[in-house]
């Protein structure tokens, strides 16, 4: 059996929620259930863009255009990238 192991925080990050849901889906699986990860916006939003430029199968598209698309796709994208898709205005769409 695998030993948990609680920390104390102010602050729960990424890698804590991911841990707990681990956690979760153990306790879960004597009852045949589980719960799904759920991905970050970040990735969701990252995943889907990827999506558009490769359902274009090599047609040109600017970044800006592909992440306006995924928004359209997605509500949590559009929530997740909000109204402004410039890369100078939104450091959403910048890789860092």
């Amino acid at each position: 059996m695998r030993k948990v192991q609680m920390m104390v925080k102010d602050i729960a990050d990424k890698e804590d929620a991911h841990d707990t849901m681990e956690f979760y889906n153990i306790m879960l699986q004597q009852y045949k259930q589980i719960a799904p990860l759920v991905k970050s916006p970040r990735d969701a939003a990252i995943e889907e863009i990827l999506k558009v430029v490769k359902d274009l199968d090599g047609v040109p598209i600017e970044f800006t255009e592909a992440a306006h698309i995924a928004c359209q796709r997605s509500l949590q994208i559009k929530y997740h990238l909000g109204d402004i898709l410039k890369i100078d205005k939104n450091h959403k769409l910048t890789l860092g």
